[in-house]
């Protein structure tokens, strides 16, 4: 009975696209970990490296710190971020980012000193779902008379 369970499961699989795949990060985990819920990675560009179309990946509850962008500051004026989600999902396969259940997962972006605009989380990428994280603390700097603005979060995808 069990023989045949485990042939029925892997030849869903096989006449699927791709079988979904639930991922997970908490602020103490190891991007050399497995992102498995025992032993789970620890940032949010490890887990878009690796998240394919379909799959779901859970924030765990705690503070994930940012002090620096992807990228420099080009000139005073332009905008930096602290994740950027350029990885695509499907229209039937979205990739979720989701906070686990119960928890709350909270992105904070107060420790960016860059000298321009601070986008916390930029979404380029289509069909990506964003559920239940926290963002907060996208610096506008005092001293940068050039700009007045900053984002917890900018979409800029399609769907």
């Amino acid at each position: 009975m069990y023989l045949s369970r485990c042939i029925a499961a892997a030849l869903a699989c096989a006449a699927a696209p791709a079988c979904a795949a639930t991922y997970y990060v908490a602020p103490a985990g190891s991007d050399t970990a497995a992102g498995t819920e025992a032993a789970p990675w620890q940032s949010f560009a490890h887990a878009q490296a690796v998240a394919q179309p379909g799959d779901t990946v859970y924030f765990r509850g705690g503070r994930y710190a940012y002090t620096r962008a992807t990228t420099s500051c080009a000139s005073r004026r332009a905008a930096v971020a602290g994740i950027v989600l350029d990885k695509s999902g499907t229209a039937t396969q979205p990739i979720r980012y989701w906070a686990y259940p119960g928890e709350t997962p909270v992105f904070d972006f107060a420790g960016m000193k860059d000298d321009c605009r601070v986008k916390g989380i930029e979404v380029v990428a289509d069909w990506v779902h964003l559920k239940g994280l926290e963002i907060t603390g996208a610096p506008q700097q005092p001293d940068n008379r050039l700009n007045h603005e900053s984002w917890g979060v900018w979409v800029n995808g399609n769907h």
